[in-house]
């Protein structure tokens, strides 16, 4: 009986299996290919990349000051993109000699003479062209916030922060010089902070920020308001590295450490990251 139950069974079950295997799978399908592309670059490069640049000739006996090329931190989204940028020092002789090394990072900003003026519903004010422009490199990232004129100084003139009310025009502020700013910038009361959107007023692509004047005397005098270098876009400097990169916008920046002297003799690895925040 077995012997013939495997005889005669043996097609059924293989009927069986022909009819399953020829059943429909589905009726249809969709597919959706999705290429994700990188929002926020340095120098273009992609997540991954790391550049590395080596610097010789810096000796135990001397201070040093290392600065690393410029690079550009651009963000092709079209949202915030509001990062950590930080930079940590680590030694090849794995003791606490990177406590004494002093690392920021800064930034470059134009200033300019523009045409003045003070209608509420005027467009932008347009640059004035002919006139030589102010280079001035500013602290992004440190332990405190600093600004020097790097090209194009005037005798007499001098940098200040500029922090607009809410009336800018009719209620204008008091000029602040940049060596009495303290904390982050812009400041929590300045309107550029978040009532003031230079990205909505089509002026800059940094949408929110601190303004940053060459002015003579550091003093705001409106009659002397032509002869103002003003900013040609806002700028950022957090204690924590908390960084805001707006749609369109390209951050330049540096890594400037300074070596003290008496470092200990050795390899010392300065990393700078841009971290996405929560």
């Amino acid at each position: 009986m077995n012997k013939k139950f495997l005889i005669y069974g043996l097609p059924i079950v293989l009927g069986l299996m022909l009819v399953t295997a020829g059943l429909i799978q589905y009726y249809g399908r969709v597919q959706q290919n999705v290429l994700v592309t990188q929002g926020l670059t340095i120098d273009g490069h992609d997540w991954n990349e790391i550049t590395t640049e080596t610097f010789e000739g810096v000796t135990s006996l001397e201070a040093k000051t290392v600065s690393s090329k410029v690079y550009d931190l651009k963000n092709t989204a079209n949202v915030n993109a509001n990062v950590d940028l930080n930079s940590v020092c680590t030694s090849s002789k794995n003791i606490n000699s990177c406590e004494e090394i002093k690392t920021e990072t800064v930034g470059t900003l134009r200033l300019t003479k523009k045409e003045v003026n003070f209608e509420d519903d005027s467009p932008p004010w347009e640059e004035v062209t002919g006139d030589s422009d102010v280079i001035v490199e500013y602290t992004i990232v440190g332990d405190e916030f600093s600004a020097k004129v790097v090209s194009g100084e005037v005798a007499g003139y001098e940098l200040i922060y500029y922090k607009d009310n809410s009336d800018r025009f009719n209620s204008p502020a008091q000029a602040i010089l940049v060596e009495s700013v303290e904390g982050n910038l812009p400041y929590t009361n300045d309107r550029n902070t978040d009532e003031y959107d230079y990205c909505d007023l089509n002026e800059y692509d940094t949408c929110h920020g601190a303004k940053i004047w060459y002015v003579p005397g550091g003093v705001i005098d409106w009659n002397e308001a032509e002869n103002f270098y003003f900013e040609t876009e806002l700028i950022q400097f957090n204690l924590d590295g908390q960084i805001t990169v707006y749609p369109d916008e390209v951050l330049d920046f540096m890594v400037v450490s300074e070596f003290p002297i008496g470092t200990i003799p050795g390899g010392y690895f300065i990393t700078t990251s841009v971290n996405p925040t929560a």
